[in-house]
This record gives structure tokens, C-alpha cells and sequence, in this order.
């Protein structure tokens, strides 16, 4: 009971609803609700008190024993009290009668093959002369026709005529709130109506003129009006609308966003969502100036609605406004649920309309600089996906732009791998810094303060950026003597190992490594071991004996391994990703190591396994440098708001998406709300083009680029 464990009491509250007066049967019922529930083992003492109430001839009693039957019956026991509660449906009083709908209710949710059966009982209730059952029974249809509206389109007359006689005001005058007749039932039969008419041109037109007598409500200045207009407009936007109800609906949007009521406001700015994801229109000046207004309300349940309205309304043309107002309504929040929520929508939508590739880059890196930690990490590999896909052309952008950010000071640690790692796998394409200076700037970057993910990635790019040097790379044993220890063992080992490869390969070998091809393939059978291996055996060596093929995850054994074999290559060549790259894995090497791969015995008991063969050479030495040549071997203001409008709005057309084809013409639209439109002008898909159009202030003046 209120969140408290009483079990001592469960047994005392049965007592109560099983004796006593009816003061003490009502407490005994209400704590025996909030106690337990229907699978706890007292729930079925009360199954024999229900029944008994059921049958009084005590009003009170049989309203609790209904109220009861929702929280205890089981679906096993449903059968056993069906009839009962239908009888019940017979009863003179209308609260017994409502309390019995919302009884069979609780019952179809624990057995839905119940509904044939009680389909003709509901449509008896929904005929009832008392609204309070009719408004019960609507209760019980609401979650049945949003599951599935198809079985209750022959509802759709019967609940037109409701309406009506609830607009006329045939109902008592009790039902009557602030000169709206029945508000909550309206609110009810109108969302019902939504349901039946979506992508249903039949069933709307019905509705059409049933909507229209509800849209007239809006010059009643209450709340209660207003949440009827509200749900009113939610079903036009559902249904498939005329253009006379789109009409209505854009004015009461307008009479919604210019009122003075914070709530009102409110309400028309979700009002705008609803017909923007819907139908799509044109919107006035005013309107887009109370936008910007709302931007700075005081009021956060209105700034939020806002920003979800621009992120509805974002299209290639006012993609840079609206991300430039998104961007510092994230640095003006504290709350990090909202700056997780509004850089998620600034990603996704930089994602769908970048004008280029380029654009898209320099957008989320922005992101990155100043909003790290609420940047998704989707955004982060959808970049590593996009370079890795990219062409020349990109990856030389972004090796020049990364390569600019690394000489920045404290940079975040998703940005600093992200950069480190671009520099490594494209260096070649870089054509402004040499590789000593590219080298300096990652040494600065790496200290012990860091985590040990981002360390690694950056002596990765450091090695990789080091081997494309070839007989040049033991110039830099210098900086690796300088290089800082690490905080962990495991950063002193990668280092070790990067002096080691420096020091032990000959010039030869390292210009060899420079100019070798990119592999398509990898040897997993370790052919080049065989002669060690024939070698071994005549010399008395045991054999490996292994009773069964083993399977081998290839990403944890030949990642690092692999990518050290394609980082000088740049990464021009197209192949399927990496697991790591969803893992925060800070190599992203693009292969086909994605599969498990049973590695071939090639050495038995007895010596070489048929079909397999022994790659000879003469020397180790001249074995190796051969390797080495061939590519085998591997190394791991109001003027300022309506300018502002105007590129917010941009790109908007009349036009009607999807079932909803109606052409709506600009003077029905200015009639409707007594305002000039602005033009229209097309949207146009540009994320694959190189060039930036210069008639178009969004993309001359990106919004990164502002501060």
C-alpha cells in the first residue's frame, strides 16, 4: 500500500469486505485494491464477495463489487462472472450500468475473443439515454478501434449523430462547462473519428461537415473550447482533409500562436506540428516571426515545443537558420536530457538535408567542438562511414580540415579520435603540412591525462603516418625517444613496439612497405611459415596436434593487425566495415573481417597434409624481403527576426504529400488568416554536388562559422 509492503494487513481487509457495514466494506475494498493485485493468492477469497455483491439489491454494494471485478478477476475466471455483469447492463440505475461497460472493458483486455460476443451488448450501451454509460462505452472503443480501425467503420454514423446532438446541446444542462456542451465526451468522439478516417477518403467526407460546426467553437475564448478546437484539428490532420477544413484549421492555428496565453501559444505551436507532419503548408511572416519569439520565452514547455517545430519544418533551404537557432538553444540549456534530445535533432536533420557532402563534415565536427558530450555516437561512425565510402576529393577535405582542428587546444576526446584518425588513414592526400609537422602536432596531443582508447588511436595514426615514410621514417627515432609514457602498460608496449619497427626494419624494407599494393586478401593458413615449420618437423620437432578445426574471430585477432596493411593506401577502396566501428573501436580499417573463418590445418602427424604446399626460398633474409616487395608481408531585433523568418520558411510549397493530393491556393490561405504568403520556391536535393550555390544565404554563411 503506497508503495509499502503490509502483509499483515491483506487478510484484514478481506475480513472487511467480506463483513461488516457498508462503510467497512467500501474500506475493505479500497485497501484490498491498493494492496494486492489479481495473481496474489487473497485475490481469490474475494471471487465468493463479489459475486454476493453482485446480487444485493444494494446499489452501493453492487457499484463496488463491479469497481472490484476490474482489479480481481482473473482471465480464467471471466467466464464464471460474464453473465452476471451483463445483466447488470439491464439495471435502472445508469451508474451501475456504466460501472458494468467498464467492468466487460477490464474483461475484453484479459480475453479479446470475448468481443463477438460482446459487440452487439456495446453497440445496446452506446444507444444508453444516460451519456455518462454512452460516454463509458466510448472508453471501451478507444483502444479497440486505434489497435484496429477496420473492424468499426460501420461506428462512423453512429458517432457523427453524437456529435451533433452534443453540438446542439440536446444533453443536460450538468453537462454544460463553460458554455461548451460536454467537452470531454467531444474530445473523446472526435479522436475515435480520427482513427476510422485515416486514409479513408470515404469515411472523411462524412465527417467533413461535423468538423466544420466544431471548428466554429474557437470564438470561445476557454481553455476547455480551446482543447476542443485542438483535438478538432488533430483529426483533420488525420483524416483526409478538404481543403474548406484545412482552411478553418490554419485559422484557429493563427487565433492559437498570436494569443497572449502562454498556454494558448503553446497549444498553437503543437498544432503547427501536427498539420506540418501532415500536410505541409505555407506559412505567413507573423508566424514565423512568434516562432523566434518563442525561441526566448520564459517558458521551457514552449521553448521545447518550438524546437520540435523546426526540426519538422527543416528543409535544404533553411537548414543553416534553423541549425544556427537549435545550436544556441543547446548552449543556453543546462538540462541534459533536452541538450541530449535537441543535438540528436540537429544530427539528424544536418544528415538529411546537407546541401554537400562537405557541408555535413564541417556541420557535425562543429558539433563535436563545442557539444561533445551530448553528440550522439551514431553521428560520430556515420562520419567514419561517410569517409571510409567518400572519394578522393572528400577524404582530402577532411584530412585538411582534421589536420586544421588538431592544432586547436582541448579539443573532446570523440573529436581528437575522430581527427586522429582521418590524419592516419589519409595522410598521403594531404598537401599543405609535411609529415614532421603532422607527427609534432599528434605528439601534442598525446599525454597521460587522456583516456587510454584515445591514446592508442592517436600512436595508430602516428605509426601509420610514420610507415608511409618509408627509408625515410628513421628520421623520426628522435620524436619516439621524446614520447611521453603512458598511464597505462599497455600505451608503453605500443610504443615500444612502434621503436622496435622503426629501428629493426631495413630502409629497404620500410620504402618496400610505402609502395606495396593493397591487399584483397589475407593468408589465415600462414603459408609463409611452412619452410620454418618443414624445417622444424626434420629436426625432431612434435607436431601440433589439434583434434578439430577451430573457429577464429578474425575482428579480435587480425584488426590492428589488418589495419596497419591498408592505412597508407588511404582507404580509396570500398569494403564492408568493421564491427569495431560500432564498438568506439579507434581503428577503423574498412575489410572483410567481419565473418568467422575456420582456419585449414596445413601440418599433420605425418608431415604436410595432402593439398597443401610449402612455400621454399632460398634464405630467411631474402625470403622475407621478397614478402615484403610482393605485398605479402603484414604491418600493423524585429528586422533581424524577419530576416531570420524568411530563411527559416524557405523552400516551403502548397502542396499537399502523400493521400492528401489537394492543391491549396494562396488566396484561400490568405483569406483564411489575412496575411501575404511569401513565394515559393522548390526544394531541390543537393547532398551529392560539389559547388554551393551562391543565390542561397545558408550556405554562403554556414552557421559553424557565425561566432
Amino acid at each position: 500500500m503506497l508503495g509499502y509492503s503490509l502483509p499483515f494487513a491483506y487478510i484484514h481487509a478481506v475480513n472487511l469486505a467480506q463483513k461488516g457495514s457498508l462503510l467497512n466494506k467500501r474500506i475493505g475494498y479500497l485497501a484490498a485494491v491498493l494492496s494486492f493485485n489479481e495473481d496474489h493468492e487473497l485475490a481469490l477469497l474475494l471471487i465468493n464477495t463479489i459475486q454476493r455483491d453482485l446480487n444485493s439489491t444494494n446499489v452501493l454494494e453492487v457499484c463496488m463489487a463491479l469497481s472490484a471485478c476490474t482489479h480481481f478477476v482473473t482471465a480464467d475466471i471471466v467466464p464464471l462472472m460474464l453473465p452476471t455483469v451483463e445483466e447488470k447492463l439491464k439495471h435502472s440505475k445508469a451508474l451501475v450500468r456504466k460501472k458494468a461497460v467498464l467492468a466487460l472493458g477490464s474483461f475484453l483486455k484479459k480475453r479479446l475473443s470475448l468481443w463477438n460476443h460482446l459487440k452487439p451488448v456495446m453497440k445496446f450501451a452506446l444507444a444508453d439515454k444516460d451519456p455518462r454509460v454512452m460516454e463509458a462505452v466510448l472508453t471501451v472503443y478507444y483502444p479497440l478501434v486505434k489497435n484496429d480501425p477496420t473492424q468499426f467503420k460501420e461506428l462512423v454514423p453512429t458517432l457523427i449523430y453524437l456529435v451533433e446532438q452534443t453540438l446542439d446541446s440536446r444533453l443536460p444542462t450538468s453537462y454544460e462547462y463553460h458554455s461548451t456542451s460536454a467537452p470531454w465526451l467531444l474530445i473523446r468522439l472526435l479522436g475515435i473519428l480520427g482513427f476510422l478516417g485515416k486514409d479513408d477518403k470515404s469515411a472523411s467526407q462524412q465527417m467533413y461537415s461535423v468538423l466544420e460546426k466544431v471548428m466554429l467553437m474557437s470564438a470561445v475564448n476557454h481553455s476547455v473550447a480551446c482543447a476542443v478546437v485542438y483535438e478538432s484539428v488533430r483529426t483533420i490532420a488525420t483524416i483526409v482533409p478538404s481543403q474548406d477544413l484545412l482552411n478553418l484549421a490554419m485559422k484557429s492555428v493563427a487565433n492559437f500562436v498570436r494569443s497572449k496565453n502562454s498556454n494558448h501559444r503553446y497549444l498553437g505551436i503543437k498544432t503547427l506540428t501536427l498539420i506540418v507532419e501532415q500536410v505541409k503548408l505555407s506559412y505567413t511572416m507573423d508566424h514565423q516571426t512568434v516562432l523566434f519569439e518563442c525561441l526566448d520565452h520564459c517558458d521551457e514547455s514552449l521553448r521545447r515545443m518550438t524546437l520540435q517545430l523546426l526540426y519538422k519544418i527543416a528543409n535544404p533551404h533553411n537548414l543553416n537558420v534553423i541549425c544556427q537557432k537549435m545550436n544556441e538553444c543547446l548552449s543556453s540549456t543546462s538540462d541534459p536530457y533536452l541538450r541530449t534530445d535537441i543535438a540528436t535533432k540537429i544530427c539528424a536533420i544536418i544528415k538529411q538535408h546537407s546541401p554537400t557532402k562537405e557541408w555535413l563534415i564541417n556541420a557535425i565536427s562543429y558539433l563535436l567542438l563545442k557539444n561533445s558530450e551530448d553528440v550522439p555516437v551514431t553521428a560520430v561512425d556515420f562520419l567514419y562511414d561517410l569517409l571510409s565510402d567518400g572519394d578522393e576529393r572528400l577524404k582530402a577535405f577532411a584530412v585538411k580540415e582534421y589536420t586544421k582542428l588538431l592544432e586547436k587546444t582541448d579539443l573532446p576526446d570523440k573529436l581528437l579520435k575522430l581527427s586522429a584518425w582521418v590524419v592516419g588513414e589519409y595522410f598521403s592526400l594531404l598537401t599543405d603540412h609535411s609529415a614532421f609537422d603532422v607527427t609534432t602536432l599528434l605528439l601534442k596531443k598525446l599525454h597521460s591525462t587522456l583516456a587510454v582508447d584515445v591514446q592508442l588511436c592517436i600512436i595508430d595514426a602516428y605509426a601509420k603516418v610514420l610507415l608511409m615514410q618509408g627509408a625515410n621514417a628513421h628520421k623520426y627515432t628522435v620524436q619516439l625517444t621524446t614520447m611521453p609514457n603512458g598511464s597505462f602498460g599497455i600505451i608503453d608496449k605500443e610504443i615500444e613496439h612502434l621503436q622496435r619497427l622503426v629501428k629493426c626494419c631495413s630502409e629497404k624494407q620500410l620504402s618496400a612497405i610505402e609502395k606495396r599494393p593493397q591487399m584483397c586478401e589475407m593468408d589465415f593458413t600462414l603459408s609463409f611459415l611452412d619452410k620454418y615449420v618443414a624445417d622444424a618437423l626434420q629436426q625432431g620437432a612434435s607436431t601440433y596436434r589439434q583434434q578439430s578445426p577451430v573457429p577464429v574471430s578474425l575482428p579480435a585477432v587480425y584488426e590492428r593487425l589488418y589495419s596497419f596493411a591498408t592505412s597508407s593506401q588511404g582507404g580509396s577502396q570500398k569494403s564492408d566495415s568493421l564491427p569495431s566501428q560500432k564498438s568506439g573501436s579507434s581503428l577503423r580499417s574498412r575489410s572483410c573481417l567481419g565473418a568467422t573463418v575456420k582456419v585449414t590445418p596445413v601440418w599433420g602427424k605425418e608431415g604436410l597434409l595432402p593439398g597443401s604446399s610449402v612455400v621454399h626460398s632460398v634464405t630467411a633474409a631474402s625470403d622475407l624481403e621478397e614478402e615484403i616487395q610482393q605485398g605479402k608481408m603484414l604491418f600493423v531585433g524585429e528586422n533581424e527576426h524577419q530576416k531570420l523568418a524568411s530563411e527559416l520558411f524557405a523552400g516551403w510549397t502548397t502542396t499537399v504529400q502523400g493521400s492528401r493530393k489537394q492543391q491549396l491556393t494562396e488566396n484561400s490561405i490568405q483569406a483564411a488568416v489575412g496575411l501575404h504568403l511569401p513565394s515559393n520556391s522548390s526544394v531541390e536535393s543537393r547532398l551529392n554536388q560539389a559547388s554551393v550555390s551562391d543565390d542561397q544565404t545558408s550556405r554562403d554563411s554556414p552557421f559553424w562559422a557565425m561566432e
